[in-house]
């Protein structure tokens, strides 16, 4: 279980993240929502203890009972997984090398690298060069590697950002099985994707968090006008019980 009771984080003067409190399981995709700037990523890289010697932290999350900043960095590579916004690698290790990397920690799995590699439709291009591969090739590359680290939490900023449609669909359905068994939280921006996908979201406005829970619950017209801005209508998905917006 991840939990926040308070959670503030900032630049000096520039306060980024403003007393959040929240509690994610330990199983269930989650996802993060809000305009650019609402802190979506500050608030994943403090979940994985990225260093920040920057940012100014109080009342940091507890991941399974422990503060993040009491695991060792060995200890929080088995327990959490992140694929960062905009990865690269300037190597030029093949795509099967890269995303066998996420097994360091546990050891060698050719079958889970195996399976990651097909999931993220990656066959073809295994023994090229990620240095060769387009932005949403080499994408889905870095969440291949994180699938192979398998870990009890697993976190994604914007994996979707550089992919078509029909990567995005089956990211999401990868995403949807492996939450069965182990906390998913990602950031992104389409609202529409998330309210399929998602059991839980957390709204965020300016570092603070205006709504949660079920994306029937969070997704109304007031709290999207809150954190974006704008006027939608919503309608329900013609084949899912689920709600969609329309500007």
């Amino acid at each position: 279980m991840i939990e926040a009771v308070g959670l503030c984080a900032g630049y000096k003067n520039n306060l980024v993240l403003k007393n959040l409190s929240f509690v994610l399981k330990d199983t269930g995709l989650n996802v993060l929502l809000g305009a650019n700037g609402s802190g979506k990523s500050t608030l994943l890289s403090i979940i994985a203890g990225i260093p920040n010697a920057s940012l100014e932290c109080t009342d940091e999350p507890v991941v399974d009972g422990r503060k993040v900043s009491d695991y060792s960095s060995f200890e929080r590579a088995q327990k959490i997984a992140l694929t960062a916004q905009n990865e690269t690698c300037a190597w030029a290790y093949s795509v099967r090398e890269y995303v066998s990397m996420g097994r360091f920690i546990k050891g060698e799995n050719r079958e889970i690298i195996d399976w990651a590699i097909k999931s993220m439709a990656l066959e073809s291009l295994a023994d090229r060069a990620v240095t060769e591969l387009s932005g949403g090739e080499f994408a889905r590359a870095s969440i291949a590697r994180s699938l192979v680290q398998d870990t009890p939490y697993l976190l994604l900023d914007e994996p979707q950002a550089n992919l078509d449609i029909q990567h995005q669909y089956a990211l999401f359905n990868i995403l949807e099985e492996t939450a069965k068994t182990r906390c998913v939280l990602v950031t992104m921006h389409d609202i529409n994707m998330a309210s399929l996908f998602a059991e839980k979201i957390l709204l965020l406005k300016q570092g603070s968090l205006i709504a949660e829970g079920a994306p029937q619950t969070v997704l109304t017209a007031e709290n999207i006008k809150a954190a974006y801005g704008i006027d939608v209508k919503l309608m329900q998905h013609p084949s899912r019980n689920k709600v969609q917006i329309y500007l």
